[in-house]
């Protein structure tokens, strides 16, 4: 998981582990997800998209790469530029719930 406020990292860790994650990983950084992603095995991913001084797309781009299903967590919503500068994925808004991102890592297994 890449989220760059401790409090919602944990939170969203909790929910990721009460729908069935063994491990989570949290990293709060494009380049430590990047290390992260090149070293370990990956099954999903859930991205923060803004970082303070930087957006996920790196991360992104790299998992996509890798055929790792990731979904978006952002306090945006799902806008236009999201969707065109990031590899196809559901996009949930913060603040999630279990449901959100249970509904949305389910669209991976969907094929939608």
């Amino acid at each position: 998981m890449l989220e760059d406020t401790l409090i919602i990292a944990m939170d969203a860790a909790g929910i990721l582990e009460d729908l069935g994650a063994s491990e989570v990983k949290i990293v709060a950084s494009v380049a430590a997800a990047l290390d992260w992603i090149a070293n370990n095995p990956v099954d999903l991913a859930l991205l923060d998209v803004n970082l303070g001084e930087e957006q996920s797309v790196p991360v992104a781009e790299a998992l996509h790469a890798k055929g790792v299903p990731f979904v978006l967590a952002t306090g945006y919503g799902a806008s236009a530029e999201l969707v065109e500068v990031y590899p196809p994925c559901p996009i949930v808004q913060k603040p999630f719930s279990a449901a959100s991102l249970k509904a949305a890592f389910a669209q991976h297994k969907s094929g939608a």
